[in-house]
């Protein structure tokens, strides 16, 4: 497998099996692209619903973006979404699927074979691909763009929202830090079970950021990380929990 991911986050059995949690959010579509929306007042979550069939915006004035990491949504990322949304917080939490449906396979890491290798390698390089997805979320500007990515169009589906929050799980947790440079239009970023901690990406971090560490993340990996922060920042590992306990596990 490729050394850059943590091998627990696809190995190790997941806490909520698929088919248990019944979403309470809402599936729509932002800017072409599918996207999972957690509100008050939850509704039950329909992956054949369509823009007509999501009413009204929400009235609140807080909104999280909600990056999942490579397998995409699972139970337990959706489970996270709602547990956000009907929070104390009070904000709609977002999922964008930038994958377009198509997610890493637990399979492809079962053997380490040749084959399992390239399809690992092929999708982290395509539909993983990191700066397409910052991109995408931002538009091809970069961080100082405000208009031409997703998130631009997730503004405009969601008027009363003045602030956004980023959160990323794994894989979307380098995605988070990587659109909370100079210029971000988030106010505060977070990171759990983090992927590809490069102390270069935290040193570019001008939000408050919160990185959420699991037992299998490198210490010295975390602890560089957390010292490149310049910012208001929490960094905080989990001794008891796995890799991926918040999303895919």
């Amino acid at each position: 497998m490729s050394p850059a991911y943590s091998e627990s986050c696809c190995t190790a059995k997941p806490v909520i099996e698929e088919g248990v949690y019944k979403e309470r959010g809402s599936f729509t579509t932002i800017d072409g692209d599918r996207a999972c929306k957690s509100d008050i007042p939850p509704v039950r979550c329909d992956s054949n619903t369509r823009d007509s069939d999501v009413s009204g915006g929400s009235s609140s004035t807080g909104g999280i973006l909600f990056i999942y990491d490579v397998f995409g949504y699972t139970s337990q990322t959706l489970q996270g979404a709602d547990i956000l949304a009907n929070s104390e917080l009070e904000s709609i939490v977002v999922v964008p699927d930038l994958f377009g449906g198509e997610y890493m396979k637990k399979e492809w890491y079962a053997e380490k074979t040749e084959r399992n290798e390239t399809q690992i390698k092929a999708f982290l390089s395509s539909k993983a691909s990191i700066e397409t997805a910052v991109q995408r979320l931002l538009g091809k500007d970069g961080a100082d763009a405000q208009e031409g990515g997703l998130l631009a169009s997730v503004k405009e589906r969601y008027p009363s929202v003045t602030k956004w929050a980023v959160i990323g799980y794994c894989w979307g947790g380098k995605v988070a830090a990587l659109v909370s440079g100079t210029g971000t239009p988030f106010k505060v970023a977070v990171s759990t079970s983090p992927a590809l901690l490069d102390p270069a990406d935290a040193a570019k971090v001008v939000i408050p950021m919160a990185v959420l560490a699991s037992k299998d993340e490198p210490a010295d990996a975390v602890r560089a990380y957390g010292d490149a922060l310049k910012v208001e920042k929490h960094v905080e590992t989990w001794p008891q929990s796995v890799h991926g306990w918040m999303s895919s596990r």
